[in-house]
């Protein structure tokens, strides 16, 4: 399997603490994405500790919703992690990409 991205992120999470998840994000996925998404998600990774957002969060960072986390960007469409959950899950593998769930 290729990846675009196999790595050991900082993220903040609720509560302001920081720790360790790595992300991977699947290059034929990546390949799927639109300029801008992929701009977004470029920004998002460069500024650790990668903030993650609640359902009700704005701004960019990752994002919890119903269906699972996603690349909030200032885009319609995210580069998302079915199923994955900030809080029980150590490895964010994103590997979907459409329309965001929350809109």
């Amino acid at each position: 399997m290729a990846y675009y991205i196999d790595k050991k992120y900082q993220v903040i999470g609720m509560g302001n603490k920081p720790y360790e998840v790595r992300i991977q994000i699947l290059q034929n996925t990546w390949d799927k994405c639109d300029l801008d998404v992929q701009t977004g998600v470029n920004n998002i990774l460069a500024s650790e500790p990668i903030p993650l957002l609640s359902s009700s969060g704005k701004g960019n960072g990752i994002k919890q919703e119903t269906k699972g986390l996603e690349f909030h960007t200032q885009t319609q469409k995210r580069l998302q992690f079915p199923g994955g959950n900030i809080r029980t899950d150590t490895t964010f593998i994103f590997d979907s990409y459409g329309k965001g769930w929350g809109h």
